[in-house]
């Protein structure tokens, strides 16, 4: 399949699930995540295609320690960033994060541009945090800093 006139789809078990098109204030709070990532020394990239066990879902910022190899990894990332759209259904956000948890992933994060807050999804589930931290990398990203330059 071929998809030019929209954002390439989730594969959830063996059902396509309609993404939204990365607006620009989308795109530019996945850079300034990508740049914060990558200066604590992560390997961080953009809606990358993850091979997970539910089928291939699409990270809005996907960080590895090291290169996870060439196609869609099939390890799951230490941090993904996903950043939610005014169109986005918010169950199927919650469902994302929550698979991207049980996946394995040591950090899971959630940006709401319009209420400008961030989340976490761990084992307590979703809770509203006024700071993205890693300790080990003396890595701590404030709304202000994946807002930074975008009109409030």
């Amino acid at each position: 399949m071929h998809f030019d006139d929209r954002a390439w789809p989730d594969l959830v078990d063996g059902e396509l699930r309609e993404r939204d098109m990365p607006t620009l204030v989308h795109q530019s709070i996945e850079f300034n995540g990508v740049i914060a990532l990558r200066r604590a020394g992560l390997l961080a990239v953009t809606e990358l295609h993850l091979d997970m066990p539910d089928g291939l879902r699409v990270a809005d910022v996907a960080a590895y320690r090291e290169w996870p190899g060439d196609g869609y990894p099939d390890t799951p990332p230490f941090v993904t960033l996903e950043v939610v759209s005014p169109s986005s259904h918010w169950d199927e956000v919650i469902e994302k994060c929550q698979a991207y948890f049980e996946w394995g992933v040591e950090h899971v994060w959630l940006v709401r541009h319009a209420h400008r807050a961030l989340y976490v999804f761990d084992r307590a589930g979703l809770h509203q945090v006024q700071v993205f931290e890693i300790p080990e990398f003396d890595l701590r990203i404030t709304a202000a800093d994946l807002l930074a330059g975008l009109p409030n």
